[in-house]
């Protein structure tokens, strides 16, 4: 039986329905900005310049990893948040974004050294800056999520980002060259920190008796060992290209990579932070968790499934309109990287379950097999080539797929199939898609590759369209979808800010 109220279960579930809603309209807002800024600052800044960014990006994206040290999480997952606990995390936050931002000037004149680029020193300076504005947002930012507040955190989200590129095009037109890249994360973390304690002024938590955050701290290395097993196992694949195919074959595979990143980047991961949140709600209700993790699971996979079908039924067609001709030979390494991200992105609600119910440990051990299986993949595909590699480790992730969800669903009340059923019709929808683009493109004579695409995507949806007539259950399913979506009917906000003891 539920330990909490049915309406409060109900509550939640439209919470999470209105946080799908607004964060897909934020990461529309931040894709967009990110294809301005690439269209204007490429232009008003020397390659050189991003070279820079680069490098001082070597240490700072490190460091990044362990901005929190997953405190943040492990709070928002937590049963109880006490004003104690709020004022040592509000601490502890603030400490290591303090932390992180001398460690990271302090290593500015090695990192000048080891690149012999003595500007690196004045420009990791300027970049340190966000691990403090990091730290300052930690205690707010935590609190709005925990409340489900998603319509104030994805407004904050939206304003930083107009707001940072705003400002890196007018640096860049001023002629701030890397620093004008820099100053996009600097701004962003900065407009996050003033609205993040404009929305949820928590002054007076801060001030509370302090209580022992151990229990946070546990939680959270977990998640930042976690953290770095999945940055090793990304870095076993560009090492590996690079190091022995070399700068060409490692450009062709990088970019393939960052292509298949965006859909991880602005829509699997920012929706199952919003699972995340309610799941951890629902700890004590399994048949609420249960129903939120399937509403999780399917809104994921029915958004980033399709564009990997695309991507492996028309390849060359969509490399040629997002990068152009010259990346041709990119082609056959996204079908067997899409293959891969796809297995990543719908796996990541299964992550958000494991935290949710304080089992983020096994997450450890299934990034631990991950990274090993990987690096194997890598010198077995070495020998035939970056593709050999891209075919190796999407073999290896489908070989993990269902140990890794075994692992990460022990302990929930989610067990395998409640997980794979709502899979079900994201996946015949993607199938269908893709064997109708395929299909399109196959019979389109013409060599205009953009008609090309035209023709596969009208050749998808008029199979798409022949699938709904025979099928209610899928056309239903879709309609549960297209509610999720930013356009659908409005759904009451029943819970806003939940009492201050449920803090």
């Amino acid at each position: 039986m539920s330990a909490i109220d049915p309406a409060k279960g109900n509550a939640v579930h439209d919470q999470a329905t209105r946080g799908h809603r607004s964060t897909l309209v934020s990461q529309s807002v931040r894709l967009l900005c990110k294809v301005v800024s690439i269209l204007i600052v490429a232009r008003l800044v020397a390659p050189s310049d991003y070279g820079l960014l680069a490098m001082a990006a070597s240490i700072t994206l490190l460091l990044w990893m362990f901005r929190d040290l997953g405190l943040g999480t492990a709070a928002i997952q937590a049963p109880d948040l006490s004003p104690g606990l709020c004022a040592s995390l509000f601490r502890a936050q603030l400490i290591l974004g303090i932390a992180l931002m001398l460690i990271t000037c302090a290593t500015s004149p090695v990192v000048a050294w080891f690149y012999g680029q003595k500007q690196l020193v004045p420009l990791l300076l300027f970049s340190s800056l966000s691990f403090l504005f990091i730290g300052i947002a930690g205690l707010p930012r935590t609190i709005l999520f925990r409340s489900l507040r998603f319509d104030e955190i994805n407004l904050i989200e939206t304003i930083s980002a107009i707001t940072a590129t705003t400002g890196m095009i007018v640096a860049a037109a001023l002629g701030a060259g890397a620093y004008s890249l820099a100053l996009f994360g600097v701004l962003a973390d900065f407009i996050w920190a003033v609205f993040a304690w404009k929305y949820e002024p928590c002054l007076k938590l801060t001030r509370a008796s302090r209580e022992n955050i151990a229990g946070l701290a546990k939680t959270g290395r977990g998640l930042s060992y976690f953290q770095a097993l999945n940055y090793l196992s990304l870095q076993a694949e560009i090492v590996g290209v690079g190091q022995y195919l070399g700068t060409f074959s490692l450009g062709l595979y990088s970019r393939a990579t960052q292509m298949l990143a965006l859909p991880t980047t602005h829509l699997a991961e920012p929706l199952s932070q919003v699972t995340l949140t309610a799941l951890s709600r629902l700890a004590s209700a399994p048949e609420e968790f249960k129903k939120q993790a399937a509403s999780g699971i399917s809104i994921i996979a029915y958004l980033v499934l399709p564009i990997a079908a695309l991507c492996v039924a028309v390849p060359e067609e969509v490399v040629k309109i997002l990068l152009g001709s010259q990346w041709t030979e990119a082609a056959p390494l996204l079908r067997w990287l899409a293959v891969s991200a796809a297995l990543s992105q719908v796996t990541l609600v299964a992550q958000s379950i494991a935290i949710a119910v304080n089992q983020s440990h096994r997450l450890i051990f299934t990034a631990v097999v991950t990274l090993m299986a990987l690096i194997a993949a890598v010198v077995i595909g070495l020998p035939h080539g970056s593709n050999g590699v891209a075919l190796a480790v999407a073999v290896a992730n489908l070989l993990l797929f269902l140990p890794r969800l075994m692992w990460r669903l022990q302990g929930s009340p989610v067990c395998v199939s409640d997980f794979l059923h709502p899979l079900a019709g994201p996946f015949v929808t993607a199938l269908i898609l893709g064997l109708g683009s395929f299909g399109g493109r196959t019979f389109c004579p013409t060599e205009n590759y953009i008609l090309r695409l035209l023709t596969a995507i009208a050749g998808g949806a008029l199979f798409l369209g022949i699938t709904s007539l025979l099928s209610t259950k899928l056309r239903n399913e879709w309609r549960v979808v297209w509610g999720h979506l930013p356009w659908a009917a409005k759904t009451p906000p029943t819970l806003t800010t939940p009492p201050a003891d449920a803090l």
